[in-house]
């Protein structure tokens, strides 16, 4: 059976169609048309109505998406959630330039990395080496240049200790070495002159040094230098009269003058008075404070 199909409302017809099967579907031209002659002479034309084009329906290259599966807040329409998006973009644009600034510019590190990372690595790394100012080290083959050492101990484990000085005339070298007989005390070197007090010497051997003075065949005062005053014994020689050797009037240090002058030798202080020594003998002197005795009577 043929049917003329046409659109309502305008007329136009669409074509002529043949029932060529009991399943009610149209053939046009041998194509099977798959909708049922009912459903094509229902059709009105028109716009479609509100939601009802699907995702599938449209091209490949203009298909959305279901926006209710968007992980944005925003899942109503599209620009709301590019909008979205975008915000974010710029907060995050924003937080990265905050945070360089806060870093600086990593290209002028004096690191060898030039990332926060692996500038951190690197100093941690070195740390390892680090002297700390608190904590205890171990330094070996370092020179200490003027060091002000507060406190220091020596643990030797109560072995001893030796000091060396590399020139000990050169100053009064002097080392402090703590808890000796469970009390501070004090050593002094050899070659340097060094006042010890309530010092007992056990059995010990003493070489003095003479010291000389030549008046030089005339008969000026002689005071005695600071290096003069650390000898013992002194033999002055070649005066023309009677002569004075002046010693410090520093109480309680004995001197032996062995008087070679060929004159009478007075040892006596700067501002005070002194005893005769005859030529030829010997006396032991010392100054009280303020003038000189003698401290026994001349050899004979």
């Amino acid at each position: 059976m043929a049917h003329t199909t046409k659109l309502p409302g305008n007329n136009t017809y669409v074509g002529t169609y043949e029932v060529v099967d009991s399943d009610g579907y149209l053939y046009q031209r041998g194509v099977k048309i798959t909708k049922t002659a009912a459903e094509i002479n229902g059709f009105v034309a028109g716009t479609p109505g509100d939601g009802t084009i699907t995702d599938a329906k449209l091209a490949t290259a203009v298909k959305v998406g279901n926006v209710a599966t968007l992980t944005t807040t925003e899942k109503t329409n599209v620009v709301g959630a590019i909008n979205e998006v975008d915000a974010h973009a710029d907060a995050s644009t924003t937080a990265v330039a905050a945070i360089n600034s806060a870093l600086g510019n990593m290209a002028t590190a004096t690191t060898t990395a030039k990332t926060v990372v692996g500038a951190i690595n690197e100093l941690d790394a070195e740390n390892a080496a680090f002297a700390t100012k608190t904590g205890a080290e171990t330094l070996t083959n370092k020179t200490l240049t003027s060091p002000v050492l507060s406190t220091p101990k020596i643990s030797d484990g109560d072995a001893g200790l030796t000091v060396t000085s590399a020139d000990q005339t050169n100053a009064a070298a002097v080392a402090t070495i703590p808890d000796i007989g469970d009390t501070a005390d004090d050593f002094v070197m050899k070659d340097t002159a060094q006042t010890l007090t309530k010092k007992k010497l056990t059995d010990p051997s003493c070489t003095f040094t003479i010291g000389t003075h030549n008046y030089g065949g005339a008969a000026a005062d002689w005071e005695l230098s600071a290096g003069e005053l650390l000898k013992t014994v002194h033999k002055p020689t070649g005066a023309n009269g009677p002569v004075n050797a002046i010693i410090a009037d520093t109480a309680g240090i004995p001197y032996v003058f062995i008087n070679g002058t060929g004159q009478t030798l007075t040892v006596k202080t700067a501002e005070g008075s002194g005893p005769n020594i005859a030529n030829g003998k010997t006396a032991i002197v010392m100054s009280d404070g303020t003038n000189v005795i003698a401290l026994a009577t001349q050899s004979a």
